[in-house]
């Protein structure tokens, strides 16, 4: 997938443990990147992730599932006028 010339980005939904070193590979293989929370296990990763797509220039999107969806939105504005 990382040496096919027609994608120009891919999802990473691996274990959490595989995020951030996909995510390097995918900056170095010339594509941007949308991986699922967490990013990285630590700054350390985190930083890592950065550097490599700041150096290739890619786009890297960490990915938190439903926040702006509206139902969830509607959900927790109900909760809290609850409590």
């Amino acid at each position: 997938m990382l040496e096919d010339p027609h994608l120009d980005a891919i999802s990473i939904a691996a274990p959490n443990f595989w995020h951030a070193p996909a995510t390097i590979l995918g900056c170095q293989a010339g594509k941007h990147v949308y991986v699922e929370k967490p990013g990285s296990h630590n700054a350390a990763e985190a930083e890592l992730m950065v550097a490599a797509a700041r150096k290739h220039k890619r786009l890297v999107q960490m990915g938190n599932q439903r926040r702006s969806y509206p139902l969830i939105i509607e959900a927790v504005q109900r909760m809290l006028k609850a409590s």
